[in-house]
């Protein structure tokens, strides 16, 4: 635009001509960022709606067909309503992945070392933002969010979910690594090839953040980190490991300090923040060795 309007003023047109090529020049170039904002806002609404679709809608649906079993079939439905809408998220997956052509995985692990540095950098993360996630029973503003037991549940099913090995697959394993391939794998890779790579990382933990209200302030600044650490190794492994991390430790965490007060929460949540600046530290260090780039 710079050299055009060079162009148009060195020319010999009229003075009158001169301001009308520039004021059409302008206006093209209004036009223009007007067509590419909106273009984004459709992407963004597009997958928006896709993730409601593919979560809620089908969540809706799924307990709608397991309501037949009755009331006595209540745990059978919390738990098949996860299992099957979470197949359809990695049904859609293939689909899309396929279509799209998109590869989630352009580079391998690397060397052993990089592979040690990065596991181990992940994992201290998903450590910090797991002990910082507890900060969230000591904050009243989240308190009426949390749902601790879900409708029609008795004691002797609360129990069954916080000791079985099927749930603990489930939730820190299947659920995980779907999750992963839709909002890192599909969103962050398509949102980033049609922006740049900050915008495709932000509005990915955004999208992902927009499904997990309740605890979305916890949750977008860690999958921000994640997903960075996921462009530049360009290897779906590692947020796949760190959300298994993430949700395996938090498993864990919960049955532990299920009678915890308030006071050894916040104390877990400070330790979390260290852990979680460490990790940054890393992750910054890693970038910077100047003999290895190791993450």
């Amino acid at each position: 635009s710079c050299f055009a309007f060079s162009i148009i003023m060195k020319s010999k047109y009229k003075e009158t001509d001169k301001y009308e090529f520039i004021k059409i020049l302008v206006l093209t170039q209004m036009m223009e960022r007007r067509r590419m904002c909106m273009k984004s806002l459709k992407t963004i609404a597009k997958y928006i709606i896709l993730t409601y679709l593919l979560y809620t809608v089908s969540a809706i649906l799924v307990n709608s067909i397991f309501s037949n079993l009755g009331e006595t079939a209540v745990l059978g439905k919390y738990v098949g309503a996860r299992v099957v809408t979470n197949i359809i998220v990695l049904c859609t997956v293939i689909v899309i992945k396929n279509k799209k052509n998109i590869n989630f995985s352009e580079k391998g692990l690397g060397s052993t070392r990089k592979k040690i540095f990065c596991i181990g950098t992940t994992l201290i993360l998903a450590v910090g933002f797991c002990m910082f996630n507890r900060l969230i029973y000591v904050i009243p503003a989240f308190e009426s969010s949390l749902t601790t037991i879900p409708n029609g549940f008795t004691a002797e099913m609360v129990n069954w979910l916080n000791h079985s090995i099927v749930w603990f697959a489930l939730t820190c394993i299947f659920i995980p690594i779907c999750e992963e391939l839709l909002f890192r794998g599909i969103i962050l890779n398509d949102l980033a090839k049609q922006y740049n790579a900050t915008k495709g990382i932000a509005l990915s933990a955004a999208i992902f953040a927009l499904f997990h209200l309740s605890t979305a302030v916890f949750v977008f600044p860690a999958f921000v980190i994640i997903g960075y650490l996921y462009y530049k190794k360009k290897n779906i492994l590692y947020p796949i490991f760190y959300h298994i991390s993430h949700n395996s430790f938090s498993f864990l965490l919960g049955n532990f300090m299920a009678n915890s007060q308030k006071a050894e929460m916040a104390k877990i949540g400070i330790i979390g923040i260290i852990f979680i600046i460490f990790g940054i530290f890393l992750l910054y260090k890693g970038k910077h060795t100047k003999s290895e780039k190791n993450c």
